[in-house]
């Protein structure tokens, strides 16, 4: 049969092309229309920082604070000499009264220390920024009262306030069958079982574990009160596990109170065992007070005993340098030969800051104890005294905030 040809290809209808949406076009670039004038901000409305500022505004420069007591050392700006001093001869009286509180002169922190508080590789910012937290796991007294913690939820610099009376308080000398040790216990542990213990505390864990035992070392090498919590343990060593008593640590009182000496390890008075059955009440504050064992009983360090700070601040007081206490002798004008008759002296202005606290004119043997921290806050050149207290930072924060509460409450 046949092949049948194809049947012809029917013609396609035409189709029109796709029509393209058109593209957008931006708007036309309209401009803002100038703001009117706008008259200064009435200053009064705004903040002190946030005022603007003008460089027609006169501008209060103090200077540099390079200007030394004469007697102490300290440094001061020079608008702050006595009123009856002058630029050339300045005096004056906010760090010492000129010359009529003397202290012996703040230890030099160690080595290890001081490196931490001066370097900036990461292990020394990372302690600067926690050294609340260190000292804290290392310390041998805890702090007693609420901290404010939300004041630092807003942008801002650190601040550091509490509320309520601060206390500083001492627990037993031996923990709880069972319980982990805190504060001064673990001083009476092996190093590095104390370091586990210090290491694995919920408030240690941004803690670096290296820092934290080059401190624990330099403080069983340095610190006075470990060797006091140490002697403490052994005279009650070979006790019953369950027998009571109560120890008193104690410092000498026979010598110069200035010069702070504070008893070997050695010595009987350092630690004695109080009579009692270990329930006895203390409450004089002469003495720090432990029980042997006492569960979540605390003892109440009172702010006139010498140990009160360098038990607790013990990154501030590296060596247990002694603190104020309410025997330290105050200088009367004639013990210096170098000052004035009273005589020619004149007032205190109202307006002087050495006016705030002057010693009152008749005769007295002590100094107070915001006239020590006075002292001890004034800054002095590096080879004069330690400035190792100014480097601390929160820690300083809060050591300053301890001072004016133990200033108010004593």
């Amino acid at each position: 049969m046949p092949l049948q040809p194809p049947p012809p290809a029917l013609p396609v209808p035409f189709q029109p092309p796709p029509v393209l949406p058109v593209p957008l076009q931006p708007p036309p670039l309209l401009l803002p229309a100038p703001l009117p004038f706008q008259p200064p901000i009435d200053q009064p409305l705004l903040r002190a920082a946030r005022q603007p500022f003008s460089h027609n505004w006169p501008v209060h420069n103090l200077g540099k604070m390079d200007i030394k007591c004469p007697k102490c050392g300290a440094l001061h700006w020079m608008a702050e000499h006595i009123s009856h001093s002058s630029d050339n001869s300045p005096t004056f009286g906010m760090c010492c009264f000129s010359g009529k509180i003397v202290l012996p002169k703040l230890d030099y922190p160690p080595q290890e220390l001081d490196a931490l508080l001066r370097n900036n590789i990461p292990q020394s910012k990372n302690f600067r920024n926690h050294i609340r937290q260190y000292n804290n796991a290392l310390a041998m007294t805890s702090l007693g009262v609420t901290v404010d913690h939300a004041i630092n939820n807003r942008p801002g610099p650190y601040v550091f306030k509490v509320q309520g009376r601060l206390t500083h308080q001492a627990g037993s000398l031996l923990p709880q069958i069972g319980v982990t040790p805190l504060y001064a216990q673990l001083y009476i542990f092996d190093p590095a079982e104390a370091l586990n213990f210090r290491m694995q505390h919920p408030a240690n864990s941004g803690l670096d574990r290296t820092t934290m035992s080059i401190l624990q070392d330099m403080l069983h090498r340095s610190h006075s009160g470990v060797r006091l919590y140490k002697q403490a343990f052994e005279i009650t060593r070979n006790m019953p596990m369950d027998q009571q008593c109560t120890i008193a640590l104690r410092y000498e009182r026979e010598t110069d109170c200035r010069r702070y000496n504070v008893p070997s390890a050695a010595s009987n008075e350092v630690a004695v065992i109080l009579p009692g059955n270990g329930d006895e009440v203390y409450p004089n504050g002469r003495d720090v007070v432990l029980r042997r064992r006492a569960g979540e009983r605390l003892e109440t360090i009172s702010e006139l005993h010498p140990l009160y700070l360098p038990l607790y601040y013990v990154l501030l007081f590296p060596t247990g340098q002694l603190g104020w206490h309410p025997k330290i002798p105050f200088r009367e004008a004639e013990e210096i030969d170098d000052d004035p008759p009273a005589a020619e002296k004149a007032p205190n202005e109202d307006h002087d800051e050495d006016a705030i606290e002057a010693p009152p004119s008749k005769k007295r043997k002590y100094i107070t104890q915001t006239e020590y921290f006075r002292y001890r806050l004034h800054p002095r050149e590096a080879t004069n005294e330690s400035q190792h207290l100014f480097l601390a930072e929160k820690l300083l924060q809060e050591f300053i905030v301890d001072c004016w509460a133990a200033s108010e409450q004593n």
